[in-house]
C-alpha cells in the first residue's frame, strides 16, 4: 500500500477509535445514572456496550500500529484539558494471553537529551507480557513509546488498559494540555511521521476532539 492510501486508511481507524472511544466514557456514563427498580439489568446493558466499544477501540488502534510499525516518541500532557488537573502518574496492564516477544511492540523509554529538547538514548524496554503492569511518572521528560516494531498474526492483539493518577498542580507546573511528540533518529526526514507531529500539536485539531 502506497504512503497516500495508507494515510488515508489511518486516517479513518483514527475516527473509528476516537468514536468508539467516546461511546465507552457515554455508555459508563448512562449506566451510572439509571435508578429504579430495573437498574441492575439496564446498567449492565449499557456496561455491556462500554466493554465492546473499548474493545473495537483497542482493534482499531492496533490496526493503525501497524500500519505506522514503530511509534514515535511521545511526552503525555500534563494539565487535563477539561479539568486541568495535573497528570502524575500512568499505569498500564496488558491483557493479550497469547502475546509473544517475537510479535515485537515492546514500551521503550528514552533519556531526555536537554541540549536538543528530545528524547536521547533508549534506557529501557518493557515486554508486553499478560497481566504485567507498569507504572511510571509523567514528568516533563517521559519520553515513551514503542521501541519495536509490531508483528501480529490474525487474532492477536497488542491490548492493554491505561489508567491515569490526577492531582491539583502546584502553581509552577507546566501548563500543556496536550501531549509532545518527537520523531526517532530514523524518521526525521519523513514527510508523513513530520505531519502527523504537526497534526497532532495543532491547537484547533487538538480541540476539535474535546469540543463536548
Amino acid at each position: 500500500m502506497d504512503k497516500n492510501k495508507t494515510n488515508e486508511v489511518i486516517e479513518v481507524f483514527n475516527k473509528i477509535m476516537e468514536y468508539e472511544l467516546s461511546g465507552v466514557v457515554r455508555y459508563t456514563h448512562y449506566a451510572l445514572m439509571i435508578t429504579g427498580r430495573d437498574r441492575i439489568s439496564l446498567a449492565q446493558f449499557f456496561k455491556d456496550q462500554a466493554s465492546e466499544s473499548l474493545l473495537h477501540a483497542q482493534e482499531a488502534g492496533e490496526i493503525v500500529t501497524g500500519l505506522r510499525r514503530a511509534s514515535i516518541c511521545q511526552n503525555i500532557y500534563h494539565r487535563h484539558p477539561k479539568t486541568q488537573l495535573q497528570r502524575r502518574i500512568n499505569l498500564i496492564i496488558y491483557l493479550e494471553d497469547r502475546y509473544k516477544t517475537k510479535y515485537g511492540g515492546y514500551l521503550g523509554f528514552w533519556e531526555h537529551d536537554k541540549s536538543q529538547k528530545q528524547p536521547g538514548k533508549l534506557i529501557k524496554e518493557i515486554y508486553p507480557k499478560f497481566n504485567r503492569a507498569v507504572i511510571f511518572d509523567t514528568s516533563q521528560n517521559s519520553w515513551h513509546g514503542l521501541s519495536r516494531k509490531i508483528q501480529l498474526p490474525k487474532s492477536v492483539y497488542r491490548k492493554s488498559i491505561a489508567v491515569y493518577y490526577l492531582c491539583i498542580p502546584n502553581k509552577k507546573h507546566l501548563t500543556n494540555t496536550r501531549a509532545l511528540f518527537a520523531p526517532r533518529k530514523n524518521q526525521k526526514n519523513i514527510k508523513e511521521i513530520k505531519d502527523l507531529i504537526k497534526t497532532r500539536s495543532d491547537k484547533d485539531v487538538f480541540y476539535k476532539a474535546y469540543k463536548e
